[in-house]
């Protein structure tokens, strides 16, 4: 895998010179920004030229258990690459793959889906969301913290991409919109009364996206623990048994995450009732 320099010095330090390829995460708000590293598993060098700052973060991002972490520090590690000036460009980040490949077979077999509305439902920090502003979709980020809806829309920012936020309990209030969107995705997230909202925001012809984990995920790695939150075998495809399947999974995606996903069409004309 390619090298991936996390520059953890002040911002005006990174603007004058850092290593070509590096993304600014100053030390100072490392722990807002977590969601901007990249996937677990993936080797991480820590740069900063004072060594307790690096030290620092290294210790912050061990305790998480996630990555691979490498240390380096003073000013021989800048002299002995490639230099770029100005703002961060770098982005380690990854949307949910299922949401990656999903795109790919929406718009190699239905066409492009540029300029076309999505939303995100439990959007979180939004990552999957400012994916998809970036590839093009007008979207929407949902969710019931104000915090993670701050974070998403400064990822936006950051990699100049466009995002509205709407801050709704979608446990309480449900999603009111309908047949208002081409796309609507969730991930990590099971509310059984939103499945009925999500079938009617969807346009006729548009598309869900969905993944969460099933009840083998806590039979094997003991969360979530409510039964609430995990779905069961054959569940999430029976909640679209109508609609045509594009692809469906059940079982091990990555390591550590046992879930049911399914790419889905809605019908262009619903059935009579």
């Amino acid at each position: 895998m390619p090298e991936r320099v996390i520059d953890v010095r002040p911002a005006e330090a990174f603007l004058r010179g850092h290593r070509a390829g590096a993304l600014n995460l100053p030390l100072e708000n490392l722990d807002q920004r977590i969601h901007e590293l990249p996937p677990s598993g993936a080797q991480i060098t820590l740069f900063d030229e004072v060594p307790s700052r690096a030290e620092s973060a290294r210790q912050r991002l061990a305790a998480r258990d996630r990555w691979q972490l490498n240390v380096v520090a003073g000013s021989a590690f800048l002299a002995a690459g490639p230099l770029e000036q100005g703002p961060s460009r770098a982005r380690f980040w990854e949307p949910h793959a299922w949401l990656a490949d999903g795109l790919d077979l929406i718009e190699a077999t239905c066409g492009q889906l540029k300029n076309r509305r999505a939303v995100d439902l439990a959007s979180g920090t939004g990552r999957d969301a400012v994916y998809l502003a970036l590839r093009g979709l007008t979207v929407e980020a949902v969710d019931i913290l104000p915090d993670a809806l701050e974070r998403a829309r400064d990822l936006a920012t950051q990699y100049g991409a466009e995002l509205r936020t709407r801050m709704i309990d979608l446990e309480t209030n449900g999603f009111p919109d309908s047949d208002s969107y081409d796309l609507v995705i969730v991930f990590n997230y099971l509310h059984r009364a939103l499945f009925d909202d999500i079938r009617r925001a969807v346009r006729p012809g548009g598309f869900v996206i969905i993944e969460t984990f099933l009840v083998a995920q806590r039979e094997r790695y003991g969360k979530p623990a409510r039964d609430a939150h995990l779905l069961q075998p054959g569940e999430l495809s029976q909640r679209f048994s109508d609609w045509r399947a594009m692809r469906y999974h059940e079982g091990e995606s990555t390591p550590r995450r046992i879930a049911a996903g399914i790419i889905a069409q809605k019908p262009e004309q619903q059935p009579p009732a």
